[in-house]
């Protein structure tokens, strides 16, 4: 998973609305044991068919599927599968400070 850490994908969804999915993988406290586990959370910006743009984000432990998801570049979203394109890295952090900076 952490080839894909830090990264930004545009993201088209069945309905054909765009959007970008950043991953961010950071360590926090497993529920039951009390010790830190790793995890992943994917931040989720998409516009709406009136222009706007809808956050949602989730987070999964490190042993979910989710590098797959990434790696095989469609993730499944509550549901609704989002097809997604690797930005560069100068692209990315044009994005990260327009949508998810702050």
């Amino acid at each position: 998973m952490a080839e894909y850490g830090g990264r930004i994908a545009s993201v088209v969804d069945a309905r054909g609305r765009t959007g970008y999915l950043m991953v961010r993988e950071w360590h926090g406290v497993d529920e039951v044991s009390g010790e830190r586990a790793p995890s992943v959370d994917l931040a989720l910006v998409i516009r709406s068919e009136d222009g706007e743009w809808e956050y949602s984000d989730r987070a999964d432990p490190a042993d979910y599927d989710t590098g797959a998801e990434l790696e095989r570049g469609v993730v499944d979203w509550y549901g609704q599968p989002l097809s997604l394109t690797w930005l560069s890295v100068d692209r990315a952090a044009a994005i990260e400070a327009e949508h998810f900076a702050g």
